[in-house]
């Protein structure tokens, strides 16, 4: 990281460790803030996971059709989450998660109503495998020209995780989840995390240009914490 190339830098040209620590230490601190607010993310990020793939009999059970994207989901292993062999699972059950969103329009209208972003509105008049493709697309692009981030590997496995936690609220297993899952006994906390934060943030195509210019930093993606979701 940059910090400890500086680091290295100033003790190299002469000054004393003392007082380049002194100097550099609110950006240590700041550094140490951020990673620890990236680590309850992640924790997050994997419990809603999890919950899903807990969940593979009643999906399997209510989408039939879709046994091969149940299939990806019952393989994915939480330690591996983040490694480069997954992201194609992840994009498609992201592709996928909104399309069956898309095919069921009582749902796909509870879940436009969530949004809260206007400009999301000409999606209604999208073909529904027209919008599944721009969707693979879009993430495709983004994972090929960050490969080497780690925060592209997180923020795909994020949006398919809150994505498919979506569709599971949005189904009477959802009570089922709540009398599991300890954390979630308060059922609006499901309704704060899996809706309220990832619609809030309505400026797309700035974040769009951001990452296409690589002007996003570590600190800046955790800023914007999981409203990500809306790159789709």
């Amino acid at each position: 990281m940059k910090i400890y190339s500086e680091l290295i830098k100033r003790i190299e040209e002469g000054k004393s460790l003392e007082k380049v620590a002194k100097n550099l230490k609110p950006k240590l601190v700041h550094l140490i803030e951020i990673n620890k607010q990236e680590i309850d993310l992640l924790k997050q990020q994997e419990i809603l996971l999890q919950i899903a793939c807990n969940h593979y009999n009643e999906l399997a059970y209510n989408f039939p059709d879709r046994v091969g994207f149940l299939n990806d989901i019952s393989r994915i292993d939480m330690h591996e989450i983040y490694s480069y062999s997954r992201l194609p699972i992840l994009v498609r059950m992201v592709a996928e998660g909104i399309s069956i969103l898309l095919n069921e329009k009582e749902r796909w209208n509870i879940f436009y109503k969530n949004l809260n972003y206007d400009g999301l509105s000409v999606l209604l008049d999208v073909e529904y495998d027209q919008l599944s493709k721009q969707i693979l697309y879009d993430l495709g692009t983004i994972v090929n020209t960050n490969r080497n981030n780690i925060n592209t590997i997180y923020m795909i496995s994020v949006a398919a995780a809150r994505l498919f936690h979506f569709l599971l609220t949005t189904y009477d297993w959802a009570i089922t989840i709540r009398d599991n899952f300890p954390q979630f006994s308060n059922f609006k906390d499901i309704d704060r995390l899996v809706r309220k934060e990832i619609f809030e943030y309505s400026n797309l195509e700035a974040v769009r240009n951001k990452i296409k210019n690589k002007e996003i930093e570590l600190d800046l993606l955790i800023q914007l914490d999981l409203k990500l979701f809306n790159l789709f």
